[in-house]
């Protein structure tokens, strides 16, 4: 009996350090997709700021109809808010998977 414990907290030695180097790669993970998120949520909040600018001032002077300001409007929050829907989403989601691992 006492044989079966101490091959059970061996086991559970070892999945523990696998699980630990699981966690460092998962932590590494974070940390680029947090890096190339800000990249592109830069990027992506330039252009949008670029069209939401654009569609206010074309609409203001007269160049372009109330429907192509719309459309050039909710593209601009697009390039914004995408980009950064998108990073959130894959940095919490590996943090869950981290939390999840945490417990065993």
């Amino acid at each position: 009996m006492i044989i079966l414990k101490i091959i059970g907290w061996i086991l559970y030695a070892l999945l523990k350090m696998i699980i630990g180097v699981v966690q460092l790669i998962l932590t590494f993970f974070v940390i680029c997709i947090g890096f190339g998120g800000g990249v592109f949520q830069v990027i992506g909040g330039i252009i949008g700021f670029v069209f939401v600018l654009s569609s206010v001032l074309c609409l203001s002077s007269g160049i372009v109809t109330v429907k192509e300001f719309w459309q050039m409007f909710f593209l601009g929050i697009a390039f914004g808010a995408i980009p950064t829907f998108i990073t959130t989403l894959g940095q919490e989601g590996i943090m869950a998977i981290k939390g999840v691992l945490s417990r065993v």
